[in-house]
């Protein structure tokens, strides 16, 4: 008898085509609720007191297992992340719907991303960040583009098409409130759609306020809209085959090529200068080479910095002419202001990184006679000190700090109209996602630069009837089935968070922020140039 397949687990991605998406929200989150407790929808503002402000979906005042809150394209002040958590019983769901807006100011068009702010008041009320979903309300169609890059090699430009979303970008932000006492591992669901009578409450809650594709809701026009991009049409490695030398692999965090493709081709042009102050084993380098451009690489592991080099001595043997004109330094990026030559400052026209995070997102997987065993799930062997340079070892406030001024010596190397762009996503500790977007979008601000676009960079394959084909990793596919048999709804990331920045022409920045601790100078580095053969040249 043939064995049923395994229901895939959902993603971080959602769509919601001419759908409701707080309907699309209870029939997810219901089942791990408690079927005794009502499911609350509200278009807030909440009250101090606690009590919805007048809506045109009615309300109860008991507590909700599952508590919606649509904030429209608004935020969430403390009081009402207390109001809302108030409402939701110990051991319930609280679902926040929030959207991003475009607004244009003496700064320029700039965006507004009331997400962090969201977390951080929610948690303040005592409830733990489970999950951030993504709800398109227009389906996902792969627009077919074999050669992206216009080099000729059908290189990671066909896995690195976009696809345009013009409406409806919804943030769904979970939290979950513990249960009262000790907190034991949740029941699990064991229906795979909300009970009957939940949904019959809910479908007469959301009945009265349409919500209709296409309303363009929280979406600038000039804009363009919320953008995805197809960045993992292929994996990972058939992206690198032919690209990049076969111990590349061995990074811990590397960047999918097809999304370093399109950052080079959607912000620069050939001949225009792109620049990775962390660029590990020179993703974005090589992408920007063989897309015709020049790049700067700066990297902290001399280990990492001689694989970028490697890689972009790959790329000039395949013709590729502007890797002679590309240069890969072996330094700190977080004090770029103190040695990097001025030549180099205003010349980028993109500065393109990702910081290094959460350990459980990294390495591979090998099955060994013993059993499976991590590997390459480290940036360098140097122990974690608290005076450790290498950002991957620091405490959290640390990365932080430390990742703003790295992003400081990126406004350094920008040219006039130059974009900023990071590639982040959150992890998960003990349980709780760390919100590690909102935490660079700080800390791009605190270092003079102004948001302008959050896009979704997909890390799952769509396929041609426009659904999401996942590609986690051992360890991600292993936490969240494991944390939904526990009733916790968490997903498979599906996607990472591409920030737009640009320098911020209202603020001053001529004074030296640099902020890190006197006790990590003692591990910091000035500039060696990487030249072939793993040699550096002072």
């Amino acid at each position: 008898m043939p064995q049923a397949r395994p229901v895939p687990l959902p993603t971080t991605v959602w769509t919601a085509t001419g759908v409701n998406p707080i309907t699309r929200v209870v029939r997810a989150l219901a089942p791990f609720t408690d079927g005794d407790a009502p499911v609350l929808v509200t278009v807030c503002d909440l009250t101090a007191e606690g009590d919805p402000a007048a809506t045109d979906r009615p309300t109860t005042a008991e507590p909700g297992g599952l508590v919606v809150v649509d904030l429209d394209d608004g935020g969430l002040d403390h009081d009402s992340a207390r109001a809302a958590a108030a409402r939701t019983t110990p051991g319930g769901l609280l679902a926040v719907l929030t959207r991003c807006t475009h607004h244009s100011g003496p700064a320029g068009l700039t965006l507004t991303d009331p997400t962090g702010a969201v977390v951080a008041a929610v948690r303040a009320a005592g409830l733990a960040y489970l999950q951030h979903i993504v709800i398109l309300a227009e389906a996902l169609t792969p627009a077919p583009d074999p050669d992206r890059d216009g080099d000729g090699d059908g290189g990671p430009g066909a896995a690195g098409s976009e696809v345009r979303v013009g409406v409806g970008r919804t943030e769904l932000l979970v939290f979950r409130r513990p249960p009262t006492g000790s907190d034991p591992a949740p029941t699990a669901p064991t229906a795979p759609t909300a009970p009957t009578r939940v949904t019959h409450r809910v479908a007469a809650r959301v009945a009265a306020r349409s919500w209709r594709a296409g309303d363009g809701r929280g979406e600038s026009v000039a804009a363009g809209g919320p953008r995805v991009w197809c960045t993992s049409q292929q994996n990972a490695r058939t992206q690198r085959v032919g690209r990049y030398v076969p111990e590349s692999v061995r990074h811990p965090a590397r960047m999918m090529p097809a999304l370093a493709a399109h950052a080079v081709a959607e912000f620069t042009a050939p001949g225009d200068l792109v620049a990775d102050p962390l660029c590990g084993i020179g993703t974005t380098l090589v992408e920007a080479v063989r897309a015709g451009r020049r790049a700067l690489g700066v990297e902290y592991e001399a280990a990492w910095a001689e694989l970028a080099q490697t890689n972009l001595d790959l790329a000039h043997t395949d013709g590729h002419r502007t890797a002679t004109d590309s240069w890969v330094l072996r330094g700190d990026a977080r004090r770029l202001g103190d040695w990097l030559d001025p030549r180099w400052h205003g010349a980028a026209s993109l500065v393109l990184l990702s910081p290094p995070y959460g350990s459980t997102t990294h390495g591979q997987v090998e099955k060994t006679p013993t059993g499976l065993v991590k590997t390459d799930g480290r940036y360098t062997d140097t122990p974690r000190t608290p005076g450790a340079a290498n950002l991957a070892h620091a405490s959290r406030n640390r990365l932080v700090a430390g990742f703003t001024d790295v992003l400081r010596g990126a406004a350094l190397l920008l040219r006039p109209g130059g974009h900023v762009v990071i590639v982040v996503r959150p992890w998960r500790e003990r349980g709780e996602l760390v919100d590690l977007p909102a935490m660079v979008a700080d800390s791009a601000a605190d270092a003079g630069l102004v948001l302008t676009d959050r896009a979704v960079a997909l890390l799952a394959r769509v396929t041609d009837e426009g659904r999401l084909v996942a590609r986690p990793s051992f360890f991600q596919n292993w936490h969240v089935a494991r944390n939904r048999d526990r009733g916790l709804p968490t997903h498979l990331i599906a996607h990472e968070d591409v920030l737009v920045a640009r320098l911020d022409h209202t603020a001053d920045h001529t004074a030296d922020h640099h902020t890190a601790d006197p006790a990590g100078d003692a591990g910091r580095r000035g500039p060696e140039r990487v030249v072939a053969g793993g040699a550096v040249r002072r």
